[in-house]
């Protein structure tokens, strides 16, 4: 008897064994689906590996395999398995991610439909570029590496239209060398230009893995790229696992954005994701940003990364820009913001005001065309939260801010209880390297990343006294554990209850973590525990 250890997209940390009957033992595969029965209940299943014993004495059968041929490549289940003891989830949670929804469900395939790539919004007319006379600056560095065929990370800093060069050029070198390219943008709805400029150039040899497509054009389009019709992967963070065959590039732009960091279960980011992938295929990997992720940026001037620096400001003329310090002036809105407002409408000029983390935009004057006065109301409200980034998010929002005054000529007013504050400063003088130096200071001096990792360990609910009990309870079996100095907690934040454990090694950390969470539950009996490993914020 044969016998296959299979996953299931379950948060359960195991392989299990079910036996293979004769008649489906030509059929069963390492990365195929099954159907097997799991607590009474038929599940999809992912077979890992096929074994002649097991050690059990009652094994169930396969119901049945589900596909023809494997759908999951070798490099792939390396890929899942890593991020499973990484992102702390299960082998079947991160291995059912890879896949388009209906996969997921047990579908073999959908509604009769041709595979031609659907028609893309963003495409109005096809772009000719001549790519040959005069390749940008620090092209010849990254086709060398293509070359070599050795996994290397560079990171492109600078501005998006002299990124978007670099891009064309070193994926026309890849698609000469019948490899194929990823290139993942943070939200699809905030991206058209890139997309528009590579849906244009190389056309129908591009398909778009993104949540805006149904489920159905997802599946359409994995199938399309599965069978090597699509050389070119367009989409936001689940892009990074599609099944491109000879996968030579992976373009990560806006690296630094939030968004390539899944929230939900598993909490993988897609740019780590990206650069261990490209380790396991041999390929290359470029972070574009004009506004790097300091860690990124760490790594590249530490010659971690090969850095490329491009021109990092626009054409356009510096913006007028006023800092109220709101400790002089304490209202809400400044009498000087309010007049300014009322004069630029008055002049038939837009207005547009950041409020709250500077996140909601509101627009006074839509029906006017030109955009006169951009005001952030409070400068300080990422600044002041608790968390280790809030100088780094504080730097990106406003620098983001200030080139968008650039571009419309428009006059910015920004108030701010820290007028004086390095991030705040920096960002108007478009200084990155003067945000950087003062930034990486403050993280060495207290240990944080990049120098370290952070694991966020957390439990939520309503009951918040015993909420407390527990992760007391369990802050000291982990300094049993670690230590006292590795563990930062217990605190409380909106019903949630965290506590932070610092590591240098996370795959270490991990192992002995799982131990100590499986003993906890076992002796208390709680929701799942949720684990975050490199989170977005720490208190």
């Amino acid at each position: 008897m044969n016998y296959a250890q299979i996953v299931l997209n379950l948060p359960v940390d195991k392989v299990f064994d079910y036996a293979v009957p004769d008649h489906l033992r030509e059929e069963a595969e390492i990365g195929k689906r099954v159907w097997v029965e799991f607590r009474k209940k038929k599940t999809v299943g992912y077979i890992v590996g096929l074994v002649k014993e097991s050690k059990l004495k009652k094994v169930k059968e396969i119901k049945k395999v589900i596909d023809s041929q494997p759908i999951i490549t070798s490099p792939l289940l390396s890929l899942v398995k890593w991020l499973s003891e990484y992102y702390f989830c299960s082998w079947g949670e991160a291995l059912a991610i890879t896949l388009p929804p209906a996969l997921r469900r047990g579908a073999q395939k959908t509604r009769p439909t041709s595979l031609a790539p659907p028609p893309s919004r963003w495409v109005k007319e096809k772009e000719n570029l001549d790519l040959k006379p005069e390749p940008p600056s620090g092209v010849d560095k990254i086709i060398k590496a293509m070359k070599e065929s050795q996994p290397r990370t560079f990171l492109v800093y600078g501005q998006s239209e002299e990124r978007i060069k670099i891009y064309l050029h070193i994926i026309e070198g890849i698609l000469s060398q019948n490899k194929g390219v990823i290139i993942l943008v943070p939200e699809i709805s905030l991206a058209p230009q890139i997309i528009a400029r590579f849906i244009s150039h190389f056309g129908e040899i591009i398909a778009e893995y993104h949540s805006q497509l149904s489920s159905r054009q997802q599946f359409q389009e994995w199938q399309r790229i599965k069978k090597g019709d699509a050389r070119i992967v367009i989409g936001t963070r689940s892009a990074v696992f599609s099944p491109l065959k000879d996968l030579g590039l992976i373009i990560v732009d806006e690296e630094q954005d939030n968004s390539y960091k899944e929230e939900s279960i598993p909490r993988y980011n897609a740019r780590n994701v990206a650069i261990k992938r490209a380790k396991i295929e041999k390929a290359i990997v470029v972070l574009g940003s004009v506004i790097p992720c300091l860690e990124s940026y760490h790594k590249a001037i530490s010659g971690r990364y090969q850095l490329l620096k491009l021109k990092t400001r626009g054409d356009n003329i510096s913006p007028n820009i006023r800092i109220i310090d709101r400790n002089k002036e304490r209202f809400s809105l400044s009498p000087f913001l309010k007049t300014k407002i009322d004069e630029c409408l008055a002049k038939k000029k837009r207005v547009i005001i950041y409020e709250r983390l500077g996140r909601q935009r509101k627009v006074q004057g839509e029906s006017f065309p030109q955009v006169g006065l951009i005001g952030v109301i409070s400068a300080d409200s990422i600044l002041n939260s608790p968390n280790f980034l809030a100088s780094e998010r504080t730097f990106e929002l406003l620098s983001q801010i200030v080139r968008e005054a650039q571009q419309a000529k428009a006059e910015l007013i920004i108030q701010t209880y820290n007028p004086t504050h390095f991030s705040i400063t920096a960002a108007i003088s478009e200084d990155y390297e003067d945000f950087y130096t003062q930034e990486i200071t403050y993280r060495r001096q207290l240990n944080y990343p990049p120098f370290v990792h952070f694991i966020n360990i957390i439990l939520k609910g309503k009951d918040e006294q015993r909420l407390k009990k527990r992760m007391t309870e369990l802050s000291e079996d982990l300094r049993r554990e670690f230590g006292k100095e590795k563990i930062l907690g217990p605190a409380n934040f909106l019903n949630s209850w965290y506590i932070t454990l610092r590591t240098e090694n996370v795959l270490k950390t991990n192992q002995s973590l799982r131990k100590v969470l499986a003993e906890f539950q076992r002796r208390r009996v709680d929701k799942r525990i949720i684990v975050d490993v490199d989170p977005l914020f720490f208190f």
